[in-house]
């Protein structure tokens, strides 16, 4: 069965925690860093590769920046609530 990547970025270690866990038991391979907006930046001057970004930012302004530097799509984390209910 084919691996696929994945990178979590997020300040947030219990919530890195709880997606690594969850893309592993998936069988994709985690890397793990701090800064999403340079990440996206970074990425995306290398790489057509789709980027979405999780985040507690949920400003308008927010996610036009988001988009704007390379994101594909920009979810906001109030979704993350189901996720922790079910463990």
């Amino acid at each position: 069965m084919a691996k696929y990547s994945v990178l979590i970025v997020d300040d947030d270690i219990k919530l890195t925690k709880l997606l690594k866990t969850y893309f592993e038991k998936e069988n994709f391979l985690n890397f793990l860093a701090h800064d999403g907006w340079e990440v996206c930046r970074r990425i995306r001057k290398e790489s057509e590769v789709p980027i979405i970004m999780l985040t507690a930012r949920d400003e308008e302004t927010d996610k036009f920046n988001g988009l704007e530097i390379g994101a594909d799509d920009y979810v906001t984390k109030p979704l993350l609530n189901l996720l922790n209910s079910e463990q």
